[in-house]
């Protein structure tokens, strides 16, 4: 292919393409293409191979691709309109009247309507008297699976209302008929959805619209407030406005069908609904609710709505979105320059790369933009959304409410609750506008490299390419259409998963279950709320891997990219090459400390919470960038949430940190050591734990991304109601209350939180604050100046997050950072012990006011210790790092030890209070706990438990003294 490569370049310099690109959008805008393309080739001599011919160019050389041997695929018969009249059954409807009986042709409450009245107008009205008395003639075609032998009963058992109330005998028979036909349809559906061997994605689909429409029609003629068009519209296929609004050609309802079948949920989910449908009762309405959710699945469904739409208010949401989509595609952008660059020339037919692709990609999406940014609402329409919730749930419509006046109110109510969905919206527009630029930019960049290719060949005179690719563009194959589908979807983030190749298609296990918990059982509101999203974060989890050396070969396809040769290989040769380059530089930014991952160091401070402590005390949390400004002075720049390139930063420096830890154990342990192999032992153990530490890192950076948010909610909120339950019912209530808490203020729109924190930060307040409460969660939203401060690991008051920010770090946060001693964080619970034989303590969970005492206390103690500690002569003739860290845990333990026992003194721990004359005084923390102590032994002796509080309860008989020192 190299001999394409040089008549390419010999032919066309950068310059020369751009003009060619200019001649081509001429021919596109002018309408001066060709149908099909290969009637430009110039004839040549054909050469037999098979049952094909192939044309011999004027080229060297001919090659003869795998395109070039074509394999009759088994293609899916598509349903003729004999047959989809047939699946009717119906003698008395009309043709006309069916073939517009489907999800496409019905938009609105008086469409159904309307086809009543004309089924009711094409019977005589002597027809209808019988029919309405339930006599049936010979013409009448027989009901099947449905019980609708009498109109009276059908009237009200079917509509819930009697003869002559809402309609009048014409439309009666008109809705019978209606019902008898579309249900006959419905079960002739269901079977071939349900046949899980030869069911075809599109049997499937069309299952679930038609069962959506019979649904909306029943709501409608049962009186339910409802919109048709917003009901059956999420079960449509976007609909292709490109042929009138767009410059480019093609058809992508069949991609789009593939998106619209996983928002219902996957195929497997909706032949479950089939086989439910096809097993209900042979009754009308318990065929048509047979998959119709519960009440408490709807209250879950439309509380999810709310949630999601609560977290995506935050105008900075949509702004990191996209500008991750906007990275992404620069990403893609310049690894198409790289691979066109060194390898183009090489492949052949839809795996073929050509010089000066990017040029054309580039090209295409500025057209893209420009012609999105004149017709933002009829540009093509890519299915596919980050969003994995169904919308619309918190509407009269979704609960079936008749009553016009409640109606409505719900209504209202449920705008206001999802903020009319516009977060979910704008997200969504969002991703279309990038969808669509890489789309076309791909469409052109691939007519682009086919036109190339033929002329390489010699099959395309240079005079004919402009036309060819123009003629390409406007009318491009279904393999096109299908790449650039592909692509659009790669870089925003939405490639279905299971469809991916390779071992992150493992999410779809996930997405499933996330499903069947939603389809099943009143779980959606639980699911959304700790994994709002599954598609999105595995794929950019995928992105990064496969520009991260090592990883791209061990848990992506690079492999078999490279296998494959031609543009594959290219591309992925490309993606690894500047992820190489990006790995690099961040590296040695990571080695020197100033962009920071997670820490690579393994120890259990992971696990108990020491690490966060330990990072933001020095100032030291992962996801930013630090450039010093003067002596132990930093201008903090966080790059959180924008990925994928944060990911890819993060993972950088944690491989540099990776580095310096690795050469520091080599120079302490072999360099400097006169125990050479003793200290190369300890060494090759160091670098072991170190590569084992960033592979769990890896895994940790992708955990702190914002879309995963939630996950480390799930694990924060089982260690909070795990430490509840093992010190008894009571502490494990106030655990869940605490939870509860946190999980009801999630709901509050995170724009209204923005909104809260530029207030506080005006107020000059900018310090993180503790909640325990719900009260306190609330505030902590909007106007959090009287809550309590949350402090470091040295008593000081840490800033909230902020993207730019400066901090300071002296020597002793230096060290602190280097040692990384093993630091268990102070617990929520205090035990409070009873005097007495046994000794019988109770576990109290300890207020905002007590938290806050016990870190300052705490933090000011271990302050002082460690100036001391750290400045001792004995410390720095430490020789180990082990040393130095066991000297600090000491510290920390005992500043804990001295902590509480300033705490049990009434005189050294106590706050402000008014009694009830509202005079001021002091009370004791101590005294204040007791009396929650005391209600916690009240309930333990109530329940008839006995022993010690450690064996499960108190003795029974008689009461037992306070503690030493508590106040009364």
């Amino acid at each position: 292919m190299s001999s394409i490569k040089s008549i390419i370049t010999s032919q066309y310099t950068k310059d020369g393409v751009k003009k060619l690109l200019s001649e081509v959008d001429d021919l596109v805008l002018k309408k001066k293409t060709s149908k099909n393309p290969s009637e430009l080739l110039q004839k040549a001599d054909d050469v037999t191979v098979g049952d094909k011919k192939i044309k011999v160019g004027t080229s060297e050389e001919t090659v003869i691709s795998k395109k070039d041997f074509k394999v009759k695929e088994p293609k899916v018969a598509k349903e003729t309109i004999e047959e989809f009249l047939e699946s009717f059954k119906s003698n008395t409807v009309s043709k006309k009247i069916l073939a517009d009986f489907n999800i496409d042709k019905i938009n609105s409450n008086e469409d159904i309507i309307k086809m009543i009245n004309l089924i009711a107008k094409t019977v005589k009205p002597s027809e209808v008297v019988k029919q309405t008395r339930g006599v049936r003639t010979q013409g009448t075609t027989k009901s099947v699976g449905t019980k609708l032998s009498k109109d009276e009963n059908f009237l009200v058992n079917v509509l819930g209302t009697k003869a002559g109330s809402t309609y009048n005998a014409e439309q009666i028979y008109g809705i019978r008929q209606l019902y008898e036909a579309g249900l006959n349809r419905l079960n002739h559906l269901a079977k071939k959805a349900a046949d899980t061997d030869y069911a075809t994605d599109v049997d499937v689909i069309k299952f679930r619209q038609h069962y959506a429409l019979m649904a909306q029609i029943h709501k409608v003629l049962l009186g339910v407030r409802t919109e048709t068009a917003r009901a059956l519209n999420q079960f449509k296929i976007p609909s292709n406005a490109s042929k009138k609004y767009s410059f480019l050609g093609g058809d992508v309802d069949s991609l789009n069908r593939q998106s619209l079948l996983v928002e219902l949920g996957g195929k497997d989910e909706v032949q479950g609904l089939a086989k439910l449908y096809l097993s209900a009762p042979d009754d009308v309405v318990k065929k048509i609710n047979a998959v119709e959710k519960t009440g408490l699945q709807k209250i879950s469904d439309a509380t999810a709505e709310i949630f999601l739409n609560a977290i995506l208010s935050n105008p900075l949401t949509h702004v990191r979105n996209s500008a991750g989509n906007w990275i992404a595609q620069a990403i893609v952008m310049q690894e198409r320059k790289m691979a066109a660059k060194m390898l183009g020339g090489q492949g052949s037919g839809m795996n073929f790369i050509s010089p000066y692709e990017d040029v054309a990609k580039t090209w295409g999406k500025f057209m893209a933009a420009k012609e999105i940014m004149a017709a933002m609402q009829n540009v093509y329409k890519l299915g596919g959304s980050k969003v994995e919730t169904k919308l619309g749930q918190v509407t009269a419509q979704n609960f079936g409410i008749k009553n016009e006046g409640a109606a409505a109110i719900v209504d209202v109510l449920g705008k206001g609750l999802t903020l009319g969905n516009y977060p979910t919206k704008w997200l969504k527009v969002a991703d279309d506008y990038f969808k669509n630029r890489e789309f076309r930019s791909e469409v052109y960049a691939l007519a682009f490299s086919e036109g190339m290719e033929m002329y390489g060949k010699g099959l395309l005179p240079k005079d004919k390419l402009a036309t060819y690719i123009a003629s390409r563009v406007a009318n491009p194959t279904k393999e096109i259409l299908s790449k650039a589908y592909s692509q659009a979807q790669y870089t925003s983030f939405q490639t279905q998963l299971g469809k991916r190749g390779d071992v992150f298609d493992i999410g779809a296990v996930a997405q499933k279950g996330k499903n069947f918990a939603a389809n099943r059982g009143p779980f959606s509101w639980i699911t959304n709320y700790y994994l709002p999203f599954v598609q999105t974060p595995t794929n950019i989890a995928g992105f990064v891997a496969e520009r991260t050396p090592v990883l791209a070969q061990i848990l992506t396809n690079y492999n078999a990219k490279i296998a494959a040769g031609g543009r594959e290989a290219a591309i992925a040769k490309a993606q690894l090459r500047l992820g190489s380059y990006v790995y690099l530089i961040g590296s040695m930014l990571g080695y020197y400390g100033v962009t920071r991952g997670s820490d690579v160091r393994l120890s259990t401070n992971k696990l108990t919470g020491g690490e966060n402590l330990i990072a933001k005390t020095t100032k030291t949390q992962p996801f930013q960038i630090e450039i010093p400004i003067g002596e132990g002075k930093y201008q903090k720049i966080s790059f959180q949430s924008f990925d994928p390139i944060s990911q890819m930063f993060a993972n950088a420096a944690s491989s540099g940190q990776m580095l310096a830890l690795t050469g520091q154990s080599f120079y302490g342990n072999v360099w400097q050591s006169e125990d050479k192999l003793a200290g190369s032992q300890q060494f090759a153990k160091d670098a072991l734990l170190y590569a084992v530490g960033l592979s769990y890192t890896i895994g940790q950076n992708i955990s702190n991304s914002t879309m995963l948010a939630g996950a480390g909610k799930f694990v924060d909120d089982v260690n909070k109601l795990t430490q509840g339950g093992l010190r008894g019912p009571s502490n494990f209530k106030q655990a869940g209350k605490e939870v509860l808490s946190e999980m009801a203020t999630s709901y509050i729109p995170t724009g209204f939180k923005q909104i809260g924190k530029i207030y506080n930060s005006l107020e000059g307040d900018n310090f993180q604050k503790i909640a325990t409460e719900f009260e306190e969660y609330s505030k902590r939203n909007f106007a959090d100046n009287d809550l309590e401060y949350d402090y470091d690991l040295r008593g000081r008051k840490y800033d909230k997050f902020m993207y730019f920010s400066q901090f300071e770090r002296d020597a002793i946060d230096e060290e602190l950072y280097r040692v990384n001693p093993k630091i268990t964080p102070p617990r929520d619970y205090f035990r409070y012990t009873y005097g007495g034989v046994l000794g019988e303590e109770v576990s109290v969970k300890l207020n905002s006011q007590e938290k806050r005492w016990f870190r300052q206390n705490i933090g000011k103690i271990f302050d002082a210790k460690l100036n001391e500690v750290i400045n001792s002569r004995y410390y720095q003739d430490s020789n180990t790092r082990f040393e130095r860290a066991g000297l600090l845990e000491n510290a920390w333990e005992e500043s804990k030890n001295q902590a509480r026992d300033w705490f049990e003194d009434p005189n050294k721990a106590f706050f402000e209070t008014t009694n009830e004359d509202g005079q001021k005084y002091n009370k004791s923390y101590i005294s204040a706990l007791k009396e929650r102590a005391d209600e916690l032994k009240t309930i333990k002796i109530n329940a008839g438990e006995s022993g010690e509080q450690r064996f499960g309860g108190f003795i029974p008989d008689g009461s037992t003294p306070n503690l030493i020192g508590a106040d009364e």
